[in-house]
């Protein structure tokens, strides 16, 4: 999956300021600077993990932000896979910074 990283980013920016959060606010709530959310937020890349703790304060699957970033409707179905499989995905990321 290739996702549109300036998409993403806008993506960060609009549900970030519907919740009435600045930069500074949301960065520390993820522990990164805000500088760089900024450049997440303009079209920089980011480490899955970081997008799902980006979701996870923002309040919105994982899914729902790459989908969006690529500009992509997902069925019920879809989503359904693709949340489980995105699940699977972080679990093993967790297995493994553990080790």
């Amino acid at each position: 999956m290739t996702v549109n990283f300036m998409r993403f980013g806008k993506t960060i920016c609009r549900l970030r300021e519907m919740r009435h959060m600045t930069q500074e606010e949301l960065a520390s709530e993820l522990e990164i600077s805000s500088k760089t959310l900024s450049k997440i937020e303009h079209g920089a890349d980011c480490r899955l993990s970081v997008a799902a703790q980006i979701a996870a304060v923002l309040q919105v699957p994982l899914v729902y932000l790459l989908s969006d970033a690529q500009g992509v409707y997902l069925t019920n179905q879809k989503r359904k896979e693709a949340q489980a499989h995105l699940k699977s995905l972080m679990q093993i990321l967790n297995g493994q910074s553990r080790n």
